[in-house]
């Protein structure tokens, strides 16, 4: 158990990335792509990956498996942060994620986290 509980120091690599792919609505998709390694991970070890907004808002959550300690995920999420109040004002597509939380799982229990803030 003490080696699952100190298996997250995490070597993360984590980039902000534009897909330009466009919806119906004017504001783009962008890309959240989280990379990292695990140490000494647990037998059904996952980990998951959570959005989390301004005022600690949680967003979008992906979950991968770890092919020998490693593990790649992308997250996509959208940048619209408010729909037009008038039909003659454009949407406001400045949203984007102020904390990455990266846990690793197994079934419910939590090992460890880490948060990072992109950029």
């Amino acid at each position: 158990m003490y080696v699952a509980v100190m298996a997250l120091p995490l070597v993360l690599a984590i980039c902000l990335f534009c897909s330009g792919a466009l919806a119906h609505a004017s504001c783009s998709v962008d890309m959240v792509v989280v990379n990292g390694r695990v140490e000494h991970v647990p037998r059904n070890g996952r980990v998951r990956v959570q959005l989390v907004y301004p005022k600690q808002k949680k967003g979008e959550l992906g979950e991968t498996t770890l092919e020998d300690g490693s593990f790649r995920i992308q997250i996509p999420f959208l940048t619209e942060s408010r729909r037009p109040v008038m039909v003659s004002l454009p949407e406001k597509c400045d949203r984007k994620p102020e904390t990455i939380v990266v846990s690793l799982v197994e079934g419910d229990h939590e090992y460890d986290h880490v948060l990072k803030r992109p950029g």
